[in-house]
């Protein structure tokens, strides 16, 4: 055995004891902790076996959650900041964020960052969406804007984020108007606009300018606060909807904002596909696909 001074039996030394040895030389043990492999071979096994089965690729849902992190994150402080720096500062910080973040993560995982996106491509039958492959994308969209926007609520001067948190209230919404209807209004009407334009410029191989995608998205997304931000808040994104909602436990309104951005977002995917129909990138006479931003 290895010592150290007095005596004691150094807990980083590689020499094993006669005690590790024995447990090592059991059959099915590991060799360094002597634990039992056959049920963490199977375990690792069925995971694996599950993705590959289901088309989910674990990088596409790390790049979701990181994705989503982000634009939740820097989209959330743009926003906090028009409280004192006006709306151009909250459309033009979530438009350049929501662009940037696509471009960062459309090779891996399309870029979705976005549940309604996700759900609309289901619906319709692109994107090479599978029911699994959904819900684990929903999952990995929604932590990332709830840890993101748990973040911002500790970090944000309460001056900033009390009048105006992140993208969940507008004078619509609050006390005072409660225009539930115009709220839904809104938000149907840009997240279809949001939808419409990325099955235009990134899903449909048609598109003239598909390298550019990221920034007719992000202006689409910057053009949509522009319009609504004061009234809704400006969402477009139930992930990051709930997620501002769960953070400061105040749910006014959010089922009507809910429902209207997922109705916008199926709408409008369905709306291009039937008149404008969907040509996909055929892959398979090319070495690799001529745009990072089609949506996989």
């Amino acid at each position: 055995k290895s010592r150290l001074r007095g005596g004691r039996e150094d807990p980083f030394s590689k020499t094993k004891t006669p005690e590790k040895t024995a447990m090592a030389r059991r059959p099915g043990r590991d060799e360094v902790s002597g634990k039992p492999l056959e049920e963490e071979r199977k375990w690792h096994e069925g995971v694996t076996d599950w993705f590959r089965e289901n088309e989910v690729d674990p990088k596409a849902l790390s790049a979701e959650f990181i994705g989503t992190f982000l634009f939740q994150f820097l989209g959330g402080s743009a926003a906090s900041n028009s409280v004192d720096a006006g709306l151009t500062t909250a459309a033009f910080g979530n438009g350049c964020a929501l662009a940037v973040m696509i471009y960062s993560t459309a090779r891996v995982s399309g870029g979705h960052l976005n549940p309604a996106i996700s759900t609309a491509l289901l619906l319709i039958g692109e994107g090479e969406m599978t029911v699994p492959k959904w819900a684990m994308y929903l999952c990995s969209q929604f932590s990332g804007a709830l840890l993101a926007a748990t973040c911002l609520r500790w970090l944000c001067p309460d001056t900033a984020v009390v009048r105006n948190p992140f993208v969940t209230q507008g004078i619509l919404n609050d006390g005072v108007s409660r225009n539930l209807a115009g709220l839904g209004i809104f938000e149907f009407v840009m997240t279809f606009a949001l939808v419409f334009v990325v099955c235009a410029v990134a899903l449909d191989a048609k598109g003239p300018a598909r390298q550019y995608a990221p920034l007719a998205i992000g202006f689409t997304y910057a053009a949509g606060i522009y319009c609504e931000g004061p009234y809704t808040g400006g969402s477009m994104n139930p992930a990051r909807t709930v997620a501002a909602a769960i953070v400061y436990a105040d749910f006014t309104g959010m089922w009507i904002t809910l429902l209207f951005i997922f109705l916008g977002a199926v709408f409008g995917a369905f709306t291009y596909k039937a008149a404008f129909n969907v040509e996909r990138l055929d892959y398979g006479n090319e070495q690799e696909p001529s745009s990072v931003t089609q949506f996989v």
